[in-house]
């Protein structure tokens, strides 16, 4: 999966502006989270065309960066936030170089499933079809 990081001044509107040349490209964001400064700001977005995204925001006078991110896509239910905390723990252990993206993978995929049914067991909750992506 590519995520689309965007560099950009801090300023009024700024978001309004990088989001409407993405729409003018046809560009559906399907994630986005923002880190800024006093000053400047970096925006990484998951599209559903990332080379689109780059084109129409370099064009635009965007300053941008393409990346391959690993994503997996779970089921959204209760406790979610569990998840995500067990993903950047896996991910950290690829960062310092303790396993690979496959053995990454794999532990996502198995603790998703531990979470899922720890998380299910003993509530009767409707399943949504709602899906979320964990980018790692």
């Amino acid at each position: 999966m590519k995520q689309v990081s965007v560099y950009t001044a801090n300023k009024k509107g700024a978001m309004y502006r990088l989001t409407r040349a993405l729409a003018d490209a046809k560009v559906d964001i399907r994630a986005l989270v923002t880190n800024d400064s006093a000053e400047f700001g970096t925006i990484r977005m998951i599209v559903d065309h990332p080379e689109v995204a780059i084109d129409a925001l370099t064009a635009a006078g965007y300053l941008c960066q393409l990346t391959d991110v690993i994503g997996v896509e779970i089921d959204d239910f209760m406790n979610v936030f569990l998840t995500f905390r067990t993903s950047f723990l896996i991910s950290r252990l690829v960062a310092e170089g303790k396993t690979n993206e496959q053995a990454l993978v794999e532990l996502v995929v198995g603790a998703l499933g531990i979470i899922q049914k720890l998380t299910t067991a003993g509530h009767h909750h409707e399943q949504t079809t709602t899906r979320r992506v964990v980018v790692l």
